[in-house]
């Protein structure tokens, strides 16, 4: 049979079917149509869409265990169909690779299962065939395991386009990445994932890959700490980077000092970096973010979570970097949450569009006490007050299963509420109520206008039993507060917003 020549089928489908959807039902007539009349080209489309729809590259076995014909098509479109050898820790691999064509590049993976002995085994068998292998996942391994991967990992890939690579199970120290893995490079690598192994060799691994769109680099241990200096160096060849995530495993991952190199004459451009995550030490961030420019990183696809191992909070080149980013006119940032959880505090910045909420940003900071939670929220808006004017509605949430009754100051609440001017309804959540209403009720009457002086509504939570509302009495004082300084403020239930 010779191959299918598709320019000679003159088939416009998209002109059949409005044709067909444009006539009346009982006009159209339905001819009996078997599978084996339809043509190549036909089936090629239906053979691509059954293997994406099956969300796994090795559906394609199905297929040509069906006929001959059906074999012929699927082996004679390799790249089309993206038919690739999936070695995983429940397939006969070394009897695999014998069986279907040896041109069809291989998958490895280990589909997140912990075993020992053969599968570990099978796993090197298909690893071997370093000139077919396109791409390695193999994640949820022990650091006892890593070691023979690790070692059969030392030569080229020249096929390799997308690796991931992670041990979660740690007993002792994991063996670190040396610049002789994958060969010291690999030109045509797509997507790089590693999770909690050493890779202190990056910098110069990524010198020779400059073809990579994604990074992801997680719990990055002591042992595999890189500077942020030189972290930018290596970034500076990626001209196709566009998804960059950098998370320490903890605050002890880094040195006890994180020196600070003067600002760069000229920052490296990353040119086509459209999401960026950082979790770590606020010190690192500042390093890193003053040395980079990112044209294309949209402020909502920024996430950026600190831990802190000081009380002042100082990071001046991450709100200019912040600044920098593409980003919807400050005036169109209307909503500001603040979180305070078990172990972290947030702000984060949303466009409100109808229902949903978009365009949004936030920063994070890890603490477990609420009076530094409040403490660093002060410092991060006070910060980020040019991104604060046109807010005008703030949802104070907490978890709800951190009950911490903590005694807070009152006037550390209120150097936070004074930073949101142009607020005009707040939503407290339930926890949090008995901890403000007694702020808001103890306002003298020269203060009631220096907090929340745009205030419309307030949305608390109604008792269920008596259908009042929660903390009645230091809430009736405030509002009565704010009727007699002829700035009413109307109360609403916030289980009611919580439905909607």
């Amino acid at each position: 049979m010779n191959p299918p020549d598709h320019t000679q089928i003159p088939i416009d489908r998209l002109s059949m079917v409005r044709t067909i959807t444009d006539m009346p039902l009982r006009s159209i007539s339905f001819p009996r149509v078997t599978i084996g009349s339809l043509p190549e080209i036909v089936l090629l489309d239906i053979f691509e869409f059954y293997i994406k729809a099956a969300g796994c590259t090795h559906q394609w076995h199905v297929l040509v265990h069906v006929c001959q014909i059906w074999r012929y098509l699927v082996f004679a479109s390799p790249q089309r169909l993206n038919l690739q050898i999936l070695c995983s820790t429940t397939t006969p691999v070394k009897r695999l690779l014998y069986v279907w064509p040896r041109h069809l590049p291989i998958f490895v993976s280990n589909f997140e299962q912990h075993s020992r002995g053969p599968v570990v085994d099978d796993i090197v068998a298909a690893l071997e065939h370093r000139d077919r292998v396109c791409r390695i996942d193999i994640d949820a391994i022990s650091d006892d395991e890593f070691g023979p991967l690790f070692t059969v990992m030392q030569e080229p890939y020249p096929a390799l386009t997308d690796i991931r690579l992670g041990v979660w199970f740690r007993r002792g120290l994991v063996p670190s990445l040396t610049d002789t893995f994958l060969g010291g490079s690999v030109p045509q690598l797509k997507s790089l994932t590693i999770y909690g192994i050493p890779f202190p060799a990056l910098p110069k691994f990524l010198l020779g890959s400059h073809a990579l769109v994604s990074l992801e680099l997680w719990s990055i241990p002591y042992t595999g700490y890189i500077p942020p200096e030189a972290m930018v160096k290596s970034l500076s060849t990626l001209t196709h980077l566009e998804h960059l995530l950098i998370v320490f495993e903890s605050a002890t991952a880094f040195p006890d000092q994180i020196s600070r190199y003067p600002p760069l004459s000229t920052r490296v451009v990353l040119p086509a970096l459209t999401h960026l995550t950082f979790r770590g030490i606020s010190e690192y961030f500042e390093d890193f973010a003053v040395r980079i420019d990112t044209p294309l990183l949209h402020i909502g696809l920024l996430d950026i979570r600190f831990c802190f191992n000081q009380d002042v909070l100082d990071i001046p080149h991450s709100i200019d970097f912040i600044n920098r980013a593409e980003k919807p006119e400050i005036t169109h940032l209307k909503l500001a949450e603040m979180s305070f959880e078990h172990n972290y505090a947030a702000i984060s910045l949303y466009v409100e569009r109808g229902d949903y909420r978009v365009d949004g940003f936030s920063i994070r900071a890890e603490c477990r006490a609420l009076d530094r939670e409040i403490s660093y929220l002060t410092q991060m808006c006070n910060q980020l007050s040019t991104f604060l004017v046109g807010v005008e509605q703030l949802d104070l949430r907490q978890d709800i299963f951190w009950l911490q009754q903590d005694d807070i100051d009152s006037a550390q609440w209120l150097d936070l509420f004074r930073l949101f001017p142009s607020v005009r309804a707040l939503r407290i959540a339930p926890v949090l109520q008995p901890l403000i209403a007694p702020v808001l009720g103890g306002l003298t009457e020269e203060m009631i206008m220096e907090v929340f002086p745009a205030l419309h509504g307030l949305h608390i939570s109604k008792v269920a039993s008596s259908g009042q509302f929660l903390g009645t009495d230091p809430i009736v004082s405030f509002t009565t507060a704010r009727q007699l300084s002829d700035h009413p403020v109307a109360l609403h239930d916030w289980t009611c917003w919580i439905r909607s």
